[in-house]
This record gives structure tokens, C-alpha cells and sequence, in this order.
């Protein structure tokens, strides 16, 4: 299975955190938490841009469903007015 680049992200800061986790050494243990972190931000930056693209593809499909939408609703307001008029 492929990862998203978020996914990935967090894979890597799992990484740093069990790393960390086997290190006496306290200088290198803050540096791979500190690695972490970043991956975590990132994960979360290249989510929300994710969770924005997924927006924006949304606002644009409901766009155009209402666009089709108000399209068939003023060609059957003309209809009716056609029809009451006698045309």
C-alpha cells in the first residue's frame, strides 16, 4: 500500500520516537525527539493541504451540481410562464 505524504511523515517521527527511546546518550535522545516533532508538523501541514485540496474539489463538484441545478429550475420557470401565456 502507498502512503500519503502525511502518512509518511508520521511513519518517520515513529521512527525517531523509538530511537529516542533506545538511546542513554540524553543529547541524541533530544535530537531525535526533536526530529520527531518535525515530522509530526509536517504530517500535519501536508494534511491540512490534503484536507484543502479535498475542499476545494468538493466546492468545485457542488458548484457545478448547482450551476446544473439553477439551469433546470429557470428552463422550467420558462416553461411555465410559456405555457400560461399560451406559447
Amino acid at each position: 500500500m502507498m502512503l500519503n505524504h502525511a502518512d509518511e511523515c508520521r511513519q518517520r517521527a515513529d521512527e525517531c520516537r523509538r530511537n529516542a527511546s533506545q538511546l542513554d546518550d540524553d543529547v541524541l535522545r533530544g535530537a531525535y525527539l526533536d526530529l520527531a516533532r518535525r515530522w509530526r508538523k509536517m504530517a500535519h501541514q501536508a494534511q491540512q493541504k490534503e484536507l484543502g485540496s479535498n475542499k476545494r474539489g468538493l466546492a468545485h463538484q457542488f458548484s457545478r451540481q448547482l450551476r446544473c441545478l439553477l439551469r433546470t429550475y429557470y428552463a422550467e420557470i420558462t416553461a411555465m410562464r410559456l405555457r400560461r401565456i399560451g406559447l
